[in-house]
């Protein structure tokens, strides 16, 4: 065992975090670039330049054709990358939320992101454009994948469900998008975090350790990660709410690669913005994964597709943590978010389902039975109960607690405040980090 494993959280210096937070930021930037450019174009995909991949909850994810070399296989950040990002002049633009006429609720914190670069400016295109950070980072031979397409939710409950400002959060998150066995996850340096005026921000670098589940591990090694995070909430050039979650992997000093795992190299940008639809936002993520053997090239691929798949998913988990926190508030007694209950008579409690009012001791209710709901205690027939899986034990993947709640809480939750979730949520928080 290597003598630096596992790694030990460790404090940036000032330059070091300045860099990687521009870098984070240059990557949002040009994927809500390339966003606008898939709009502009009427979300019409080239089939000679990309193939078609996977599709999954309305979401379609492509591969390019064409892998375009690379000279870096991941981002090294140091006081001389620091200065040259500063002074880029490809560096897109960014300026205060506050500079925009928009909804009080919006904190100052918030940074709007230009929605297009210096080259979109130009429809027609130039003779030489400098290449995108995404693609410098890129290895050679590693194609790049983007997917597109929409789901039910809003832009608060996507941003509530990409935050992960946690070593327990962000287990649950990664078993969400992946098959794999999370071994181990660790934050080693938080650069921002979550707050009163920006519940949904975290800036930070994460290791993980993943293995592969049955058979295949007798053959496939276990797996790494260093990853810059950044998730948040901000503003396009339109004044328009958008959120985002970044994951890309960089090279630090302070955490070499070790022996008993495969580094990997891999990054995944989403970009989540309200649809014209009510209820619905588009989806629109891309990046690319280090190219492997040609044996375990489709299984890689499918788990990366998987990853970029997955945000249906995390809009979903949004769901279940506004439950969670219903739950918690219950035992504190803190019922101000909460809708009033009809209240039920003694004796009353097993006749009908309180969300349809079907009757639960005769007919076909009898024969299916009925759950209690964890959160109001009261009776829900079989197609009123809705059920959420959840870790036992923090840090505990494999042990799962199901947990039933009742169709009308279920709704109540959905329709909760993400942005008044995120922050009641925020005491909750700090009493996870001091554990």
């Amino acid at each position: 065992m290597d003598v630096n494993y596992p790694p030990k959280p460790f404090t940036l210096p000032p330059a070091a975090a300045k860099a990687l937070e521009q870098l984070a930021d240059q990557f949002v930037a040009e994927t809500l670039s390339e966003s606008d450019e898939f709009i502009y174009q009427s979300r019409v995909v080239d089939k000679v330049q990309w193939k078609t991949l996977k599709t999954k909850d309305s979401v379609t994810a492509f591969r390019s054709r064409v892998c375009a070399p690379s000279s870096k296989s991941r981002s090294r950040i140091d006081s001389e990358d620091a200065d040259a990002l500063a002074q880029s002049p490809e560096m897109p633009e960014f300026y205060p939320i506050t500079e925009k006429n928009i909804q009080s609720a919006l904190s100052a914190s918030y940074l709007g992101v230009s929605a297009t670069c210096p080259e979109a400016h130009d429809r027609e295109g130039t003779v030489y454009q400098e290449p995108k950070t995404m693609d410098k980072s890129r290895p050679k031979n590693s194609p790049m994948v983007f997917c597109t397409g929409f789901s039910p939710g809003t832009v608060e409950d996507a941003a509530l469900g990409f935050l992960a400002e946690t070593e327990a959060r962000t287990q649950l998150r990664t078993l969400m998008c992946t098959e794999a066995q999370v071994d181990r996850v660790q934050i080693l340096a938080r650069i921002q975090g979550p707050s009163f005026e920006d519940p949904f921000r975290f800036l930070g670098v994460k290791w993980m350790a993943l293995s592969i589940p049955g058979a295949a591990k007798r053959y496939l090694k276990p797996r790494d990660y260093l990853l810059l995070e950044s998730s948040g909430m901000a503003l396009d050039s339109d004044g328009e709410r958008f959120c985002y979650l970044l994951s890309h992997s960089i090279v630090l000093d302070q955490v070499p690669e070790f022996g008993c795992f495969e580094r990997q190299t891999f990054s995944a940008c989403h970009i989540v913005r309200p649809s014209k639809g009510e209820g619905e936002v588009e989806i629109f993520s891309r990046g690319f994964k280090m190219a492997t053997k040609s044996l375990v090239e489709r299984l890689s691929m499918n788990q990366y597709c998987d990853v970029l798949l997955a945000v249906p998913l995390m809009i979903e988990e949004a769901y279940t943590r506004k439950l969670i926190w219903l739950l918690r508030t219950e035992a504190r007694g803190v019922r101000s978010l909460r809708m009033a209950l009809v209240p039920t008579e003694p004796g009353q409690a097993l006749e009908a389902c309180l969300s349809c009012n079907d009757k639960l001791n005769s007919g076909i209710g009898k024969l299916f039975g009925y759950s209690i709901c964890v959160l109001c205690r009261q009776c829900a027939c079989r197609k009123c109960t809705v059920k959420r899986f959840l870790p036992r034990e923090a840090g505990n993947s494999k042990k799962k607690i199901a947990l039933k709640f009742c169709l009308k809480c279920y709704l109540e939750a959905k329709n909760l405040s993400a942005w008044q979730v995120g922050i009641n949520s925020l005491s909750v928080t700090g009493q996870e980090l001091m554990q």
